[in-house]
Order: C-alpha cells, then structure tokens, then sequence
C-alpha cells in the first residue's frame, strides 16, 4: 500500500480550478492539493456539518472555499475527492448534495 494520499478533482472543481486567474491563487491551490496528497486533514481544516456531514473545506480567499471528502481506495491510503473551489459552501450547498 503506498503512503500517500490520491488527489482526484471532479469535473466541476477542474472547471472552477481554470477559473481562478491569480498567480497567487492558483500557487495557493496547487500548495493545498499537494499537501492534501500527504495529510488531507492538516490545518485549517473545517468540517461541514448537517447535511454535508463527511465533506471538509479549506479556504482559498474570501469568497471561494475547496469542498472536498474522504474515501476510500486500493492501492493509496485513501483518496480526496474534491467537490467544487468556487463560491463558498453555503452558496453551492444544493450543488455539493448531488
């Protein structure tokens, strides 16, 4: 079994990700997923709660969050899905529960 972490990136959050235009917020996303690949659960680390129980968010700036949950998955020790990067979760709640 190896010891990382499988970064796998939805086809929305891939979309959301060609939206962010900074430098600086494409080198700050491109930092999260590689950490992510080691410990998914390093701080900042915010659980959502009610309905979106099992899905974490990290912040990208003020207004965009990185939704994302864990499974599991042969050959890793698991693997981060990750959801959606624009908007905050509150905003795209109805989208993260398809």
């Amino acid at each position: 079994m190896q010891d990382r972490y499988l970064v796998t990136l939805s086809k929305k959050a891939q979309k959301d990700k060609a939206e962010f235009t900074k430098d600086s917020e494409q080198t700050k996303i491109e930092n999260m997923l590689l950490k992510m690949e080691t410990d998914p659960f390093y701080q900042p680390c915010e659980k959502l709660t009610m309905n979106l129980t099992g899905k974490y968010y990290r912040r990208i700036n003020i207004h965009d969050r990185l939704v994302y949950e864990f499974r599991n998955v042969e050959g890793y020790k698991g693997e981060v899905y990750v959801i959606r990067m624009k908007g905050h979760y509150k905003r795209v709640h109805g989208l993260l529960l398809m």
